[in-house]
């Protein structure tokens, strides 16, 4: 039954299952050119175990090096010596290379089952992460009171980067100072746009750890952030000039246009979406489950739909984070909003750990082309022109800027020692085509030393030079409600002042925007409208539930006075007026009211749960209230009400005092005409008259009394 052919290869072998035939014991004679493929085994047969490594070879792969980086990380923040002298990111880069040097020796680098980094893989799955949680981070107002220095950075910065290296390369190699290397200009402009790129991930990871002050690291890190849209634009340019036969004018007008074109198609596409998510959570109320993924989903889909228009999808994925920051966490839970920040933290350090060992393994190749005199010339050009650039426009900043605070040497200093390059430069280098770019692996080799010089020799002496220069350190501090007041009356008196003097600068304009935000954007996006969502209710949020450990809150109407522990109706209420009301954000600080009392009245509370035969626990609550020290000791509890509610009760107060008073003089003046004749009567009246008036003179004094207690609690 076995048939073959010369044409094809195969043996077939029909009805399989039923004559299993051994090809090795039979006599037919194939030619050594075929290939026959058998099975011995019945493929239904049922085993014990079974090796499938070439189903989940790359999953268990993928698994253990995290595992093993996770462990190396413990390690490292363990070890006092590495932790204060070296970098994390060192010491992922060094594994990856042990990790390299092993499937060299064992001859595993081309096994298919072995991840490959790859520029798609960066751009589309590790790098969206980490422009995530750091576009979030970025909605702060020292971003945006510094966004003029951190685009001059960023746009002039790098431009002049490029046009500085790139020249300087060019008059080297006309000068014959790289042997036979041969280079055009072309090919020089495009590796100095790749090796301009400041790496937002190699940044942030040296920079939280020396935990620099909040101005410092937004100029650093922004700039790195936004000049990636310039870099890939202008690299984008050059390569698409090399590929082609002529350059005329109308592709150089056309390049010059999609410096524009790919900021602000992403810039607009990421604000559209943001608006479209702040849109959807608004109806999310019943169902928090989904609130995560419709934030962490969109935002991804912002940086994809950009890219798919070949826009910046950085600048779109960060225009849809501060967006989101911004709108949409405001209708979302804590609980999902605490869930979308560990989430975004956790795929964001993941993704540095897995770059950072592939940086360390891609540096074990054969195919590398060096070259001393290029490699260290470049070098020295990137950090030169680094440090000219940031100390130029830094000036023109501080002069022309007005800018309150100004960025003083040392900051510059380290501004400048912080140029550092990582996986964007590389994976523009990987994505060079031989073809049209001729020198392109020996590109690849010095990004790759330029990326090893910046992050383990600039890196590893940051923090030394941080605590040489005394640069500043940011210190966390608590969420305070007076520190936001101060800062709002600060802002409404600073804009005032310009408004009298007739100087309208930034103050001015952001009270404009932030009234029209008020009016007009968050009463659109915003579940409650701008109340909700304004900077001293959030700080209060952030103050009550601090450390997601809220107090109790309890309904003014449940708390409040002695008579209603005591009131029949107030014991006989449903079990839904008396239950404590859930822990969420949604709770309304006018409807709500907090309370602080004993340990003992808070000991005594029995809170009915679920399949509780007894519903009706108020009883239980007022016993042990009233069996409190504190209710013993102070003999009533306050509460904090809200003002509406206080004017009236102390309306209602001051009118029932003025009725009584005037009562009291109708009284006193009858009492005194019906009297005047009769001794006796007018004994017995004065002394009703001095009983009702000692006692409304108490009242009087008491309500001074816990006036004067509030006014002085308030101050």
């Amino acid at each position: 039954d076995v048939k073959y052919s010369e044409k094809s290869p195969l043996v077939s072998i029909p009805d399989f299952e039923r004559n299993v035939i051994n090809i090795t014991q039979s006599k037919l004679k194939v030619p050594k050119k075929f290939v026959i493929k058998t099975n011995v085994s019945k493929p239904h047969e049922i085993s014990l175990i079974n090796w499938r490594w070439d189903a989940v070879g790359t999953y268990l792969l993928i698994c253990s090096f995290l595992l093993i980086a996770a462990g190396v990380k413990i390690c490292y923040h363990h070890s006092n010596i590495l932790n204060t002298h070296v970098p994390e990111s060192c010491v992922l880069i060094i594994l990856g290379i042990l990790v390299g040097l092993l499937l060299y020796v064992t001859n595993l680098q081309s096994d298919p089952h072995v991840p490959k980094f790859t520029s798609e893989l960066f751009f589309y799955i590790l790098l969206p992460p980490i422009i995530l949680e750091s576009a979030y981070s970025l909605h702060d107002k020292v971003f945006f009171n510094n966004i003029g220095t951190i685009l001059l950075y960023a746009v002039i910065g790098t431009v002049m980067n490029v046009f500085l290296i790139g020249p300087s390369l060019y008059i080297c190699s006309r000068l014959g100072l790289f042997g036979n290397f041969d280079m055009s200009v072309l090919e020089i402009l495009t590796f100095s746009t790749l090796i301009s790129a400041v790496d937002p991930v190699a940044v942030l990871a040296i920079f939280q750890e020396v935990n620099v002050n909040k101005a410092l690291y937004f100029l650093v890190f922004g700039e790195s952030l936004l000049n990636d849209a310039v870099v890939i634009t202008m690299y984008n340019i050059w390569t698409t000039f090399a590929a082609a036969d002529t350059v005329d004018a109308a592709q150089i007008a056309t390049g010059l246009l999609g410096f524009i074109t790919v900021s602000g198609g992403g810039l607009v596409i990421g604000i559209f979406l943001g608006a479209v998510t702040s849109l959807i959570t608004r109806y999310t109320e019943d169902i928090k489950v989904v609130e995560p993924l419709i934030v962490v989903a969109f935002a991804y889909f912002a940086y994809i739909t950009a890219e798919l228009f070949h826009f910046s999808g950085i600048i779109s994925l960060i225009a849809c984070g501060i967006w989101q920051e911004e709108y949409a966490r405001h209708n979302i839970s804590k609980k999902s909003y605490t869930t979308i920040k560990y989430l975004t933290k956790t795929l964001s350090s993941v993704a540095d750990v897995i770059i950072f060992i592939f940086l360390g393994m891609v540096l074990i190749r054969d195919d590398h082309i060096w070259d001393t005199t290029f490699v260290v010339l470049t070098t020295i050009f990137c950090i030169i022109y680094r440090f000219a650039t940031v100390f130029s426009l830094t000036a023109c900043a501080n002069y022309f800027f007005q800018r309150v605070r100004m960025v003083n040497f040392e900051e510059q200093l380290l501004m400048a020692y912080g140029g550092l390059r990582g996986a964007i430069a590389f994976s523009l280098a990987e994505s060079l085509d031989p073809k049209h770019i001729k020198q392109a692996e020996l590109f690849i080799t010095t990004t790759l030393f330029i990326i090893l010089f910046t992050v383990f020799v600039m890196g590893s002496t940051t923090k030394p030079i941080v605590k040489f220069l005394q640069v500043q350190i940011h210190v966390k501090q608590e969420a305070k409600l007076f520190t936001e007041i101060n800062n709002k009356f600060m802002e409404t008196i600073m804009a005032g002042i310009e408004e009298t003097a007739g100087q309208r600068s930034f103050n001015y304009w952001a009270q404009k925007l932030n009234r029209f935000n008020n009016s007009y954007i968050k009463n659109i996006l915003i579940r409650g409208g701008a109340m909700n969502a304004t900077k001293i209710n959030v700080t209060f949020d952030k103050v009550i539930y601090k450390d997601h450990s809220p107090p109790v809150i309890f309904r003014p109407s449940i708390v409040g006075c002695e008579a209603c522990f005591n009131n029949k109706a107030f014991r006989n209420t449903e079990t839904n007026e008396n239950r404590i009301q859930e822990n969420e954000p949604s709770v309304s600080r006018i409807q709500a009211t907090q309370i602080t009392p004993h340990s003992s009245f808070m000991d005594r509370i029995h809170v009915r749960k679920a399949g509780d035969a007894n519903p009706d626990y108020s009883k239980a609550l007022a016993d042990a209230f009233s069996r409190s020290a504190y209710y013993q000791l102070s003999g009533s509890f306050r509460v904090v009400e809200d003002r509406e509610k206080k004017i009236s009760r102390e309306m209602e107060k001051k009118n029932r005092w003025v009725t009584a008073k005037t009562k009291l003089g109708a009284m006193k003046a009858e009492n005194s005409e019906q009297c005047a004749e009769k001794p006796r009567e007018r004994r017995v009246s004065s002394a009703l008259h001095c009983v009702v008036s000692a006692a409304l003179k108490r009242e009087h004094d008491k309500r001074e009394e816990n006036r004067d207690t509030e006014s002085l609690h308030k101050f």
